[in-house]
Parts: C-alpha cells; structure tokens; sequence
C-alpha cells in the first residue's frame, strides 16, 4: 500500500510540481489549494501520513497551519513538512517547535523534498514510530549562560529575539554534524546524534558540535550589539552523554514528539549543570569511546540523582 500525501499550496504550478515529485517517489497524492479544503479531506477521508504545506496560504499561515494540526487528534500521527519561500531560518525553527517534522526553502529542489519526505515517512511508520526501537546514540544537552539576568535588562521582545537568533546558529552547528535538535526549552536544547540514522561515531560528532558550539556563542555574544556589554558573561555549558535509550514517539493520543528516554538523556542533563560557562563535560563512557582523540582535564567524581555511586567526569578541552 502506498503512503499518502496530502499537499497544501495556492500555487497551482508549485503544487503540480510537488505532486508530481512525491508520486514519482512512490506517494498516493492528494493536493488542495487552502487550508480549509485541507480540514474538509482530513474530516472526510483520514489523515493522510504526510503533509507538505506552503507558509503562505489564504486565510491561514503555515505555522498556525501546524499548530493546529498538532491539536487535532485525527492527525496525531502524520508528519509536516514546511516548505516558504520567506528565506529566514526562524520561520522553520518556529515551525519545528509547533511540531513538524521538517522545513524547506522555495525554490524547492524537488528531488530532495521527495527523499526528506520518504524518510521523514518511513521514519515514523518504522519500529521507533511506537517508541520500541532501541539505539546506541549521543545525547548532548547545552544551557545558555548568563541569559536571565540579561532579560531583566532587556524587553521581553529582545529577548526573543536574541535567543531564537542563537539557536539558530547552534541548529545549524547540529545539523553539520549530522545530529538533530529533539527540543528547545527555554534558554536550553537537547540535541541526539545517531537517532535518525547509523550510529557511527555519534560521541565524536556530538563532541565536535559541543566544542563548535563554544565558538559559535561567544562569536555571537561579541558580534550583537545586544549583548556587547554583557559578552563576558555570556556563553553556554554542555553536557554529553552516550549509550542506549529508547527512540519514538511519546505523549498523548492529541500530541506526540520524536524523543529518546533512557540514562544518557538524564545524565547529559545533569552533566550540563555542572558545566560552568564555556565548559564541555563528559563522562567517563564518552571518554573511552573518544579514546586518544581527545584532550580531557584530570577526572573528577559527580552524585547523580538516582545513582548509587558517583559517576567520573571530564572537562573536554579539545579533540586531535
């Protein structure tokens, strides 16, 4: 049986090309010209495992679009694609937040709209989609430091402004090295490397982002003019972890999220909390796998909640 898709553009050419690409790809196809017509197909025929939608749509936005097909427990399961012509970074970050799978740029390279959306698809109807898929991966948790007492200073608006622009240049950092953030919370992201593909070398890759990371924050923290009377202050700490968890779908029948559960989650996070400002902090796990590759500062024991002993540590200084 094929999978289906239903596309949403009021341009008939861009929403010809679309179906056409994803039918060549092996999708029953199914393409409206609004929103509202998108609701009548969802209400009359099912939910369709995959929706491609432009950001600008009569009456509706892209993203209000997502949002509200996020809150509709028929679609529950389906994926989102985003495609805008808008060329600004924040338009997708936004729309990922609101819970779609992916975002393009217009013009689209139809080619790789048809493969993001096979794997986003495959992906979610695989063995992970009903969160039973173990796998061995690379959990990296970064909190931006010295941000709150900024926003005291600063209108709320600025502040926004400031941490979405940011995240924005360590998604990208993530995404070079093949990892994908899972969340965004607050002044905090939680990136994993190895859940979405091969886990090869994924504590290398995380590791390699985590120390790009440091560079990208305090470049940023120099080059905004908001910030260039707090840039000492300014930076983050991270934490990395590795080992097995449990990938896919969690939460409600309303809304659920791709995510991972299981001790490196945890532990990143707790090894984030005792990262000072431009740290890297890893465990002893990572360590071994990084082996020779890596530069490390004399171990130290940290209490884990939770855990009977303490668990070593490291400093990350540097990678060979």
């Amino acid at each position: 049986m094929l999978p289906t898709a239903l596309i949403v553009d009021d341009d008939p050419i861009a929403r010809g090309l679309m179906a056409d690409a994803l039918a060549q790809s092996g999708f029953e196809v199914r393409a409206v010209a609004d929103a509202g017509s998108a609701f009548q197909a969802l209400a009359g025929g099912g939910a369709p495992q995959l929706f491609v939608v432009d950001y600008v749509l009569p009456g509706m936005n892209g993203l209000d679009f997502v949002r509200t097909l996020r809150e509709d427990s028929r679609a529950v399961d389906s994926a989102i694609v985003l495609v805008t012509a808008v060329q600004d970074r924040a338009t997708g970050v936004a729309a990922l937040r609101l819970g779609a799978d992916d975002f393009l740029f217009k013009p689209l390279d139809l080619a790789e709209l048809a493969l993001r959306c096979r794997a986003i698809v495959e992906r979610r109807s695989g063995p992970a989609a009903s969160g039973h898929e173990r796998r061995d991966l690379a959990v990296l948790f970064a909190d931006v430091r010295g941000f709150t007492p900024l926003t005291e200073r600063i209108d709320p608006e600025t502040s926004v402004t400031i941490i979405n622009d940011l995240f924005e240049t360590l998604d990208r950092a993530v995404e070079a090295e093949g990892g994908y953030v899972d969340k965004f919370m607050g002044d905090s992201l939680l990136a994993l490397f190895g859940a979405r593909g091969a886990p090869e070398q994924n504590e290398l890759r995380a590791c390699r982002t985590a120390l790009a990371m440091q560079s990208l924050a305090r470049r940023f923290a120099e080059d905004s003019l908001s910030l260039a009377s707090h840039a000492a202050s300014f930076g983050i700490g991270i934490g990395v972890a590795c080992g097995q968890v449990v990938v896919g779908a969690v939460g409600t029948r309303k809304k659920r999220t791709f995510t991972a559960i299981g001790d490196p989650v945890n532990l990143a996070s707790r090894l984030q909390g005792v990262a000072e400002r431009d740290e890297v902090v890893i465990d002893g796990e990572v360590a071994a796998r990084l082996g020779s590759r890596s530069r490390l500062s004399p171990p130290r024991e940290i209490a884990v909640k939770g855990k009977e002993r303490p668990r070593v540590v490291y400093r990350l200084l540097g990678l060979e």
